[in-house]
């Protein structure tokens, strides 16, 4: 989905989720080198490419095997 500009908005939440979920954790909040990584690794980059054709990374990360971490609002049961 683009946005007025003709871009696709990116927030900070996916660039988040996405570096949990696709370096397995090894790059989280915590991490004093996650700028580095999403700078290095394009990951605003490559979440809009996914979000042009997926329409949310969630369906990404399900088609693509990846499981995606629990929130404090999920539940095992």
């Amino acid at each position: 989905m683009l946005d007025l500009f003709g871009d696709v908005p990116v927030t900070w939440p996916e660039v988040y989720l996405w570096c949990e979920v696709i370096t397995r954790g090894k790059y989280s909040l915590q991490n004093r080198n996650l700028e580095a990584y999403i700078q290095g690794y394009a990951v605003i980059e490559k979440i809009k490419k996914v979000k042009l054709q997926h329409s949310t990374l969630e369906q990404y990360f399900a088609a693509n095997g990846e499981f995606l971490p629990l929130s404090a609002n999920d539940s095992l049961y």
